[in-house]
């Protein structure tokens, strides 16, 4: 009976030693991969939370350069009307004083058109003296433009710099009084043409407020209707009137008085923060997606010229979510691995250790299996990050980062580059024709060509909608001119979705060129492609 009881005792005990054994190795396992699903929950939210700031930032800078690019080609259509208007109406005068020599008969027509004109009036004026014949503010009349000082310069002298050319005509900024408003000095820009046959000078300008006006009301309507992403939209503050802009509603009140559902005063914090060079404000707001009032984090940033903040945000939910699914799949291993653990105690009790060692493997294979996930999500994320996601080429982030790569070895090498901008012509008709999905392939089929047929050295990108815009290294503007020359006529050759073409701008890096005005000048390329007609190729250097 003894010796059943020690058999029992050795055969027990050590099952009884094995068992807790299990357990406690079961209990700190669970406790070590909790730790470390905690831990790594943590730092894949703090990255997610990272990166999409830097999309939200990276949206918003994308939306202040568009607003100077806009603003700036306005600027240059507005020289283009100025010019137009006051050619027509040089040749009026030369015609009518030629026919009657009456200076009165002038004097009546430009008076009489002047008053349908208000403030984008003509002036007249001697181009030996500068003394003003014809304006609306009776008092310059008769003063010489010698006379007027607008800092360094007088109004004549900037006049005469303007016509410095073989055209005799060209335009200058400088302070004036509006035709309305006589009393107050306003910034505008004046368009001026030498009429030499007849010793006088023929003007017209178009003041900045009322410009910017223009391109506040377009900037407006433009921002509202961009989407990026999964269905985030951009918001404005106009500071002037106190107004709200969003795609879905227009809020009308002082800023001071708007609060969230906590009590914040949310927008005055975003009115503080954009005016110190912009940042990120965290607030509660509704979510048009799912209808309830959510945690939102925002990336606001002034516009001093226009007046107006831009925005855009996220949710904290469209995080959480990402975090509960990985959270939802990480629990079910370890479910799976609690299971594996109970079947492991009931069956295999008398080969433990060797069990064990089984399922420690095991554990590594599965933390392996995870970390590749996350690895993959991350390098998925970054590839996304620099890529168009239809096209799978670079996106305007990669070409920015390339843009100031190539920049830097210019100034520091003088190793020239060059530019092409190009844009798919009708792109808008195709798609309205064929569909997005046709409109897609078309995208895809001309990344893939361009793909082809330029250099593993040359960068291509996709600029937005249908622009896409073409890097070549050690490329003056002339080979590349050459070069898109060849692209434009050998795509007519490929088979494709549907028949299609292509407008570009080509130029290349000088020496006081900064990279705002090497793009200026390849989108006016570009712009002078499509207005002589497009399917074709313009260079500017």
């Amino acid at each position: 009976m003894e010796e059943k009881s020690i058999i029992r005792s050795i055969f027990i005990v050590p099952i009884a030693m094995v068992v807790v054994s299990l357990l406690i190795v079961s209990g700190v396992f669970y406790y070590l991969v909790k730790d470390f699903e905690e831990s790594q929950l943590k730092t894949s939210l703090n990255e997610i939370l990272s990166s999409k700031k830097e999309l939200l930032k990276s949206q918003i800078d994308g939306i202040n350069k568009d607003i100077k690019l806009d603003i700036l080609m306005l600027e240059d259509r507005v020289k283009r009307d100025l010019k137009s208007d006051v050619d027509i109406m040089a040749d009026v005068i030369e015609e009518i004083y030629q026919k009657t020599h009456s200076f009165d008969l002038v004097n009546s027509l430009i008076e009489k058109i002047n008053k349908k004109r208000g403030d984008k009036y003509f002036f007249l004026f001697q181009k030996d003296s500068g003394v003003i014949l014809i304006h609306p503010i009776k008092k310059f009349i008769g003063v010489s433009g010698k006379d007027i000082k607008r800092g360094p310069f007088t109004a004549y002298e900037l006049a005469n710099q303007a016509m410095n050319n073989r055209e005799r005509e060209g335009a200058f900024e400088m302070n004036f009084y509006k035709a309305t408003d006589p009393k107050h000095l306003f910034k505008k820009i004046v368009w001026v043409k030498e009429l030499p046959g007849l010793n006088w000078v023929l003007g017209s300008g178009e003041y900045v407020d009322t410009l910017r006006k223009v391109v506040r009301k377009e900037v407006i309507k433009k921002i509202l209707l961009k989407k990026y992403g999964n269905g985030h939209y951009f918001f404005i503050l106009d500071m002037k009137n106190n107004v709200a802009f969003t795609p879905l509603n227009t809020f009308y009140m002082p800023f001071k008085d708007v609060i969230d559902i906590k009590g914040n005063h949310f927008v005055e914090r975003m009115v503080k923060i954009a005016k110190e060079g912009g940042g990120f404000v965290k607030y509660w707001w509704f979510n048009p997606v799912n209808g309830k009032v959510e945690e939102k984090i925002s990336y606001v940033k002034y516009n001093k010229c226009l007046n107006l903040i831009v925005g855009t945000g996220l949710y904290t939910s469209e995080l959480n979510n990402f975090i509960e699914k990985d959270r939802e799949r990480i629990d079910a291993i370890f479910k799976k691995l609690n299971s594996t653990f109970t079947f492991i105690l009931l069956l295999m009790i008398a080969v433990s250790l060797l069990i064990s060692m089984l399922i420690s493997n095991r554990l590594k294979n599965i933390f392996k299996s995870y970390n590749d996930k996350l690895k993959l999500q991350k390098e998925r994320a970054e590839f996304l990050a620099i890529h168009d996601p239809l096209t799978k080429t670079y996106n305007r982030n990669a070409f920015n980062e390339k843009i100031k790569e190539e920049f830097e070895l210019f100034k520091r090498y003088k190793n020239k580059f060059s530019m092409c901008l190009l844009d798919l012509d009708h792109f808008k008709k195709i798609n309205d024709t064929f569909g997005h999905d046709v409109g897609d392939d078309v995208l895809r089929s001309l990344v893939n060509f361009l793909s082809k047929h330029i250099r593993k050295a040359d960068f291509l990108a996709r600029w937005g909608g249908e622009e896409f815009i073409i890097i070549f290294p050690e490329t003056d503007a002339k080979k590349a001119y050459k070069k898109c020359l060849k692209l434009k006529e050998e795509l007519k050759k490929m088979d494709k979705p549907v028949d299609f073409t292509f407008s570009a701008g080509v130029t290349e890096i000088e020496e006081n060129d900064t990279i705002d005005s090497l793009f200026k000048k390849v989108d006016i390329a570009l712009y002078k492609a499509k207005e002589n007609g497009r399917d074709r190729v313009e260079i500017l250097i």
